[in-house]
């Protein structure tokens, strides 16, 4: 069980420092291709409505690939990119090369209107949008 200490003196309540699960230096593109890869052939999706079952595998060589085609079209790093998608068999891929791109990502409801669209791309001004 956690413990919290009030520190009277700054008015702060605080818990003990509890070390980082991973290297702090190490981003989270690291953390989720030594996972997939680590997980190998064991099935890490299945869509309910297709029926299509994908490997950890089989998600890292397309988060891969979709990296390597979005750094071929020079989008890189500290760029914002926005999904208008639903649950479909490719968001995972596509999801993970924007964490190994070093990019932000906004989603959006495709069920939003086109007026609410609109109004949210202009505050956003995405660099990239998804569309499925």
């Amino acid at each position: 069980m956690y413990k919290t200490i009030y520190d009277e003196e700054n008015k702060l309540w605080k818990g003990y420092d509890v070390p980082a699960l991973y290297n702090p230096e190490i981003s989270i593109a690291d953390v989720v291709l030594k996972a997939m890869d680590i997980n190998g052939t064991k099935i890490a999706q299945i869509n309910d409505d297709s029926k299509i079952e994908m490997t950890y595998n089989e998600i890292r060589i397309k988060t891969i690939r979709a990296v390597q085609n979005l750094q071929k079209r020079g989008y890189k790093s500290k760029q914002v990119y926005t999904f208008i998608v639903g649950n479909t068999d490719d968001l995972a891929p596509l999801l993970f090369a924007t964490f190994c791109n070093g990019c932000s990502v906004n989603g959006l409801d495709p069920s939003f209107k086109k007026a609410e669209l609109l109004h949210m791309l202009g505050l956003i001004k995405p660099d990239l949008v998804f569309c499925v």
